[in-house]
């Protein structure tokens, strides 16, 4: 099995709390209409932008599939922290933001510092941890709600062939 093929089975299982009432329809059409959308109305100033662009070219970089840069997903983040989360909740994503910035600009080496994140038990409110977590879960919903990854890696077929009643059935 590939890494995108386990990404893709925990897609739904990733997804953050604030999506669980959603049907995996509802989901899937929320993430296209967040891919629709222009940059009115964004969350992240252009560093935090920049940061969530890197990190999720690290989560999801290209391969012989595209990567999270070439499905949109930092934009699509940055909707989501605009339209859909509260106040509060994207003020603790930005302030754990802050904090990875803050690691990453350390002595500690990049990949030793998201290492620590990712073995994180119990992260706190606002912390490196939460974000860090979060932005997984963003970036993995993002890139496989993107129409770019429907059609070239999934193969989804977006509208299906047209219904044709009047044919005799087995015919």
């Amino acid at each position: 099995m590939q890494r995108r093929e386990v990404l893709r089975i925990l897609a739904g299982s990733a997804a953050s709390a604030a999506l669980a009432p959603l049907s995996p329809s509802d989901r899937l059409v929320l993430g296209a209409s967040l891919h629709a959308e222009t940059r009115a109305g964004a969350a992240l100033d252009q560093a935090q932008l920049a940061l969530v662009s890197d990190l999720a070219e690290t989560i999801l970089p290209r391969t012989e599939t595209p990567g999270a840069l070439d499905a949109g997903v930092p934009a699509f983040i940055d909707r989501m922290l605009a339209w859909w989360d509260t106040a509060e909740a994207r003020d603790r994503f930005i302030r754990g933001l802050g904090d990875i910035a803050t690691r990453l600009a350390g002595t500690v080496p990049r990949d030793q510092v998201l290492a620590a994140l990712d073995s994180a038990t119990s992260p706190g409110p606002s912390s490196a941890e939460e974000a860090w977590a979060r932005l997984k879960s963003m970036t993995v919903y993002g890139y496989f709600t993107s129409k770019l990854v429907q059609e070239e890696v999934l193969h989804t077929v977006i509208l299906p062939g047209r219904f044709v009643g009047c044919l005799p059935a087995g015919g």
